[in-house]
Parts: structure tokens; sequence; C-alpha cells
């Protein structure tokens, strides 16, 4: 969430309100818990500056960066373009292949995290192609069988294809006793097992992702359809005036929505539709 400012308005207290200049983002408590902490917008003299604040000050006073002067002989302090100083030739090796500023640049506990994650995506998508390599049918049954995979594990003596890797071979650091190949819990399944099932959630990913390019202003009610209803069916969409404003959850109407441009449309119908049909006809898959 965002956070321009805020007002605290109490008689008496400071002798009027009292305004905190924030512009800045705010994470759940849940994602990052260490607190912020932000200032009023009110000048202190080292002297003046109460108890309380001093702590406060000193660290962000910590942040600030000495200014030095310029040797053009020296090791660089920003990417120029010339060639690296041959006096301290050491000071200037390249950490990656890419050039990336220092102040945006990964921590080492970051980049190792990072490469973790990564490697732990790739571990999941290797075991469904090693298990689908002899059978393209091959799938979960349920739901609980995808969670097992983080509670449970995968018992990899079990599979008897002679086509199947054994990963204990490959991997023999990360696959636990007993053939057992077991992933972390994800950050969000962690905070609640069934929040893919949530509206917020669907529309966080879609966020996230690449179908912000298909998202559309809503400029006529009722919504239609723009197929051909002789082959698609009737254009008016099952979506109400009376679902959407239970969905706004009372803050405004629909009328004020369309009228002020806050009301958004990602139409799956029109783009999938069409070809609904077509993967179904295909063998082991459908849409």
């Amino acid at each position: 969430m965002f956070v321009e400012n805020i007002v605290i308005d109490q008689k008496g207290l400071f002798g009027g309100p009292v305004n905190v200049t924030c512009t800045s983002w705010i994470h759940s408590k849940f994602d990052n818990k260490e607190p912020r902490i932000f200032f009023v917008d009110k000048s202190y003299l080292p002297l003046q500056t109460p108890s309380g604040l001093k702590s406060y000050r000193s660290k962000k006073s910590s942040k600030f960066y000495e200014q030095r002067r310029f040797v053009a002989a020296g090791p660089r302090q920003c990417r120029t373009g010339r060639p690296t100083t041959q006096i301290d030739p050491l000071s200037e090796s390249r950490s990656t292949s890419v050039y990336v500023p220092r102040d945006e640049a990964f921590s080492e506990v970051k980049q190792i995290s990072f490469s973790a994650k990564m490697f732990w995506s790739l571990l999941h998508t290797l075991l469904i192609r090693i298990e689908s390599s002899s059978d393209n049918d091959v799938g979960f049954p349920n739901f609980t069988a995808i969670d097992n995979l983080y509670s449970e594990g995968v018992e990899l003596h079990a599979a008897t294809n002679k086509s199947t890797i054994n990963l204990v071979d490959i991997l023999p650091r990360l696959v636990k006793a007993y053939d057992l190949l077991q992933f972390e819990k994800p950050e969000l399944i962690k905070r609640d097992t069934f929040s893919w099932l949530k509206d917020e959630e669907f529309a966080l990913q879609i966020l996230a992702g690449l179908n912000p390019c298909s998202i559309q202003l809503i400029t006529e009610w009722p919504l239609k359809s723009k197929l051909d209803p002789k082959i698609y069916g009737p254009a008016e969409s099952a979506i109400t005036k009376e679902l959407t404003e239970q969905e706004i959850g009372g803050f405004t109407t629909l009328e004020n929505a369309l009228e002020q441009k806050k009301l958004f449309i990602l139409d799956y119908h029109d783009l999938f539709l069409p070809y609904v049909t077509k993967v179904r006809e295909i063998k082991g898959t459908t849409l």
C-alpha cells in the first residue's frame, strides 16, 4: 500500500494538526516484520531533538555518504567507460558478467537466496519432466497430492520405469533419506493454504505477470461479447450490476465507477473461447 501522508489532529497535544509525510510503499507485517518509521515534518537542532528520536536519527544519518575528491588515476566510483585502473586492478574486478551499479546490486546473502529459489523452481520442472517422459497423461489425481509435495515429499524409489533418472545419484545433498524428495513450501502457501483460490490472489498474479496487457477500461454497460453470437452464443455477459457492486463492497456505485474510469476488465471470455473446442479435440488437453 502506498502512503502519501498521515495527519494527526488531536487538540492540546501538539497545539495543532501534525503532518507526517511518508511518500512510500509499506508492506504487510507478514511480508516484512521490520517496522517502518516515519518522522513528523518538523526539524530539530541536535540539542533540541527529543530523547525518543535520537536513536532513530542516528540510524538515519548512518546512511549518509562521504564526499571524496575525484582521482582520475584511482579506482572508479561509478561506470565511466574508460579502461580499468592499472594501479589497483583487483579493486575494479567485475562481480557479474553484466554491469550493475553497486547500490542496486544484490547483496551476497540475497544473491545466494535468489539462486537457491531459482534452483528449486528448476527442480520442480525437472521432476515433472522425468515423470512424464514415459507417460504424457501422468498428473496429480487431486489437489491433496500437490500439497503432499511439500508436506510428505515424493518417493523416488517408487518409479519403476527404466527411463526414469535416479535423482539420488544426481542430487545426493538435496534428496533426503529413504529416497524422499521434499520441496519447501512457498511463502504464499505458508500464510494461507487456500489463498490461490481467492479472487484477490488471482488479481495479484494478473498484475504481476504479462496479463496487464489485456486489461481494458470498461466504457459501456452492460458488458457484451464481441464474438459472433451465431457461433458462440448470446453476447450478453452473466456479470450483472448487482454482482459488480457486491464485489466493490459499498465503496461506490457502478455508475460512479464508470464515470470516474475506475472499472476495468480482463476479458478471458473473448480471448480463449475461440480456442476451447480446438484444444479439447487434442487428446490429454483441456481448456
